[in-house]
């Protein structure tokens, strides 16, 4: 069996709804329209890769250029206080999130933000403002804030790992025409999920529903490592949060779609029972990734050779 080891730097699963976030004032605010400066409604910017995650420019109002990562399992937007402070903005209400790890997170809001990416605009947004220090030490760079549902909602977005960059489009103007593997997607409290089969090493194929997070550097999680043979002891949920006790192993396979990738590394387990079953960059990374949120789907493309991002 191949040498194991645990990926670092998995980002907040922020969920909304449900056991995800709790406030104790008022209610979110319906953010405004897309505004792309290309008339083809479409935006394509390189990003930066640390942590196996995706890191986009982005600045509020007239701020410096800032570091948010691009995270489909966040399901809100977030901002780091320290940066909230430095920008003199307001805090409106609070509650709290759940982060990676054990533990609910407290956040206060900031309300009507302007984010501007290169060739996007997305104003009207509240921010929840919260502590990102521990997972800026964990993925080893700065975090400033969080791209989370609101952006994946209102934009067909593509993550094109191989090539390091990433392209946001109107919805009404996208017509995919590739020969990509289309998966049908469900959103539930703001969270993508698709299917997929998990084989072990005995050969026992486990089908499941997986989220689509690429806010996590893992591979795959689900909760059968606890079961499988060769499985280790690690940390998990380390990123927001409190880090918890876990276990790592390898399987056989792990099949999306059309796609098969040989011996992923698999660990468990996360903040809830449902961000216990995911598949993070260490899967996607081989891909060309586009969420379709309106049609309700996920479009896989495979550049080259598929195997485990390392």
């Amino acid at each position: 069996m191949k040498a194991l080891w645990r990926r670092t730097a998995v980002v907040a699963a922020i969920a909304f709804g449900a056991g995800g976030l709790a406030r104790t004032s008022g209610t979110e605010p319906e953010p405004g329209p897309l505004v792309f400066a290309s008339e083809d409604g479409v935006a394509v910017l390189p990003f930066e890769s640390l942590g196996g995650l995706v890191f986009l420019p982005v600045s509020i109002g007239t701020s410096r250029p800032l570091r948010f990562v691009l995270d489909s399992g966040a399901g809100r937007m977030v901002l780091d206080r320290a940066i909230a402070d430095e920008l003199g903005l307001a805090r409106e209400g609070s509650g709290y999130v759940m982060g990676a790890g054990a533990g609910a997170l407290r956040v206060e809001y900031v309300k009507d933000v302007t984010l501007t990416l290169p060739g996007l605009t997305l104003p009207g947004h509240e921010l929840a403002a919260l502590d990102l220090a521990p997972l800026a030490k964990t993925v080893g760079g700065r975090v400033d804030g969080i791209l989370g549902y609101q952006v994946f909602e209102r934009a067909v977005v593509e993550i094109d790992y191989p090539v390091g960059q990433v392209t946001f489009r109107a919805p009404e103007r996208f017509n995919y025409r590739g020969d990509g593997a289309e998966l049908s997607l469900d959103i539930e409290r703001r969270w993508p999920f698709v299917r997929a089969e998990l084989v072990l090493e005995d050969g026992t194929v486990i089908a499941d529903r997986f989220l689509v997070d690429s806010g996590s550097s893992d591979s795959v999680d689900h909760p059968v490592v606890r079961e499988m043979a060769g499985r280790r002891e690690t940390e998990t949920g380390v990123g927001l949060g409190a880090p918890t006790h876990g276990h790592i192993a390898r399987a056989r396979a792990f099949r999306l779609g059309r796609f098969t990738v040989e011996a992923p590394t698999v660990a468990c387990c996360g903040a809830t029972e449902e961000s216990s079953r995911l598949i993070g960059s260490g899967v996607l990374s081989g891909f060309r990734v586009i969420f379709d949120y309106p049609r309700r789907r996920l479009i896989l493309e495979r550049p080259g050779p598929l195997r485990e991002s390392r």
